[in-house]
């Protein structure tokens, strides 16, 4: 009643039931696109409760959906590596974009952990994004271990020709 006293234009075909079903289709297309990343999404609450999560978030702590909601998001993580996470729950922390912090599961994986959202005035929250970066790690380390144990000198260096990395090897070598 109170938008058709304004003087918008289309006001006149705008019903509350079309959008309530455009704003359903919107959420549903949403949750569709949430739940096929490869990321895990998760939404706590301003006490740590698990609220909401993806699919792939699941994945990653392999338990179901429904084990994980109404959750403390302590129980996903060794007791450090929570209080590492409780520590770095900051606005400051999510505000940049580039932040992660490595997190330690029970199982011991690694997840890298990003915020994305940190409250937003009202009712506290955050939302985090997390991988699973176990395998990854153990391959840079597998890696790194190869270059420093060969007995070729191994480097790389950027476009101007400055050196950004040189072997152990190169000391051997050239003295």
């Amino acid at each position: 009643r109170e938008m058709s006293a304004t003087s918008a234009i289309g006001i006149g075909e705008i019903y509350s039931r079309h959008i309530t079903r455009e704003l359903l289709a919107y959420r549903e297309d949403a949750n569709l696109v949430l739940d096929h990343m490869a990321d895990g999404i998760c939404k706590c609450d301003g006490s740590a409760t698990i609220v909401w999560v993806n699919r792939a978030f699941c994945s990653i702590m392999e338990k179901r959906e429904e084990e994980i909601l109404g959750q403390h998001l302590s129980g996903c993580l060794t007791e450090h590596s929570f209080r590492a996470f409780e520590a770095v729950m900051t606005d400051e922390w999510c505000s940049d974009p580039d932040s992660y912090i490595d997190l330690t599961t029970p199982d011991d994986r690694v997840l890298r952990v990003r915020c994305v959202v940190h409250s937003n005035g009202g009712t506290p929250f955050v939302i985090t994004i997390w991988s699973d970066v176990t395998d990854r790690l153990i391959s840079e380390e597998q890696f790194e271990n190869i270059v420093e144990s060969s007995n070729d000198v191994i480097w790389t260096h950027d476009f101007e020709g400055r050196f950004t990395y040189v072997s152990r090897s190169v000391q051997r070598i050239t003295g």
